[in-house]
C-alpha cells in the first residue's frame, strides 16, 4: 500500500514544519512590531525619555544643522576641549525628524531601521538558500538579535552599510565588475559619515 500511514517522508515534512513555522514567526514579529509602533507612538516619552544618548544626539542635530560640525566642545562647562562628533550625520537626521514630529518620530525612525535591518537581512539569506522558509527564519531570528541594539544611536546604519558591504564583496568575488567598487565606496562614505567609530570594522 503506497498510502500507508506509515510512508514518511522527512524531507516533505521538514519543508512543511519550516513553512509553518515561518509563518507563525513572521506574524508574531509583525504583531510585535505593530505592538511597539503603536506604544511608542502613543507614549512617545517611554525609554527615549531618559535615555542620556538620545539626547545628546538631539542636542548634537540640533547644534551642526543651525552652524556646522564644532571643533570644541559646544556643551562643555570649560571652553576650549576638543570633540569629534563621530556621528555627525545620523545627529542630523534624527533631529530633523524629531523637530517635525516628536519624539514620536524619532521612535518610527527606529522602527524603519528594524524594518530595513530584517529586509537586508532576508536579502542575505536569500542569497545563500534559494528556499524562502529557511531565509525567513534565518532573517527573524537576526532581526530578533539586531532589535535589541536598534534604538536611538546610530548602530542600526552600521548593521546596513556591514550587510551592503558583505553582499558587495560576495558578487565581486562572483564576478568583478568595476561599477561594484564605486558602490563599495559609497557605503564605506556613508558608514564613515553615520557612525565614524565603527566603520573601520569594514
Amino acid at each position: 500500500m503506497t498510502d500507508s500511514i506509515f510512508d514518511f517522508d522527512p524531507k516533505r515534512f521538514a519543508r512543511r514544519l519550516a513553512v509553518v513555522l515561518a509563518a507563525a514567526i513572521g506574524v508574531l514579529a509583525a504583531g510585535l512590531l505593530a505592538y511597539e509602533a503603536f506604544l511608542h507612538y502613543t507614549i512617545p516619552f517611554r525609554d527615549l525619555g531618559y535615555d542620556t544618548d538620545s539626547w545628546f544626539i538631539l542636542a548634537a542635530g540640533d547644534y551642526i544643522t543651525h552652524n556646522g560640525i564644532p571643533y570644541e566642545n559646544p556643551w562643555a562647562l570649560v571652553d576650549g576641549l576638543r570633540v569629534v562628533v563621530q556621528q555627525w550625520l545620523h545627529d542630523c537626521i534624527l533631529w530633523l525628524l524629531y523637530s517635525e514630529n516628536g519624539f514620536a518620530g524619532v521612535r518610527w525612525f527606529q522602527v524603519a531601521m528594524f524594518c530595513a535591518v530584517g529586509t537586508s537581512l532576508f536579502a542575505a539569506a536569500r542569497s545563500l538558500s534559494k528556499k524562502t522558509a529557511s531565509s525567513l527564519l534565518l532573517a527573524f531570528a537576526g532581526a530578533a538579535i539586531a532589535g535589541v541594539y536598534i534604538s536611538a544611536r546610530p548602530t542600526s546604519w552600521t548593521m546596513l552599510c556591514f550587510i551592503a558591504t558583505v553582499a558587495i564583496c560576495s558578487a565581486w568575488r562572483t564576478e568583478p565588475r568595476r561599477w561594484l567598487l564605486g558602490v563599495l565606496l559609497a557605503v564605506q562614505l556613508i558608514a564613515a559619515n553615520m557612525q565614524i567609530s565603527m566603520a573601520p570594522m569594514m
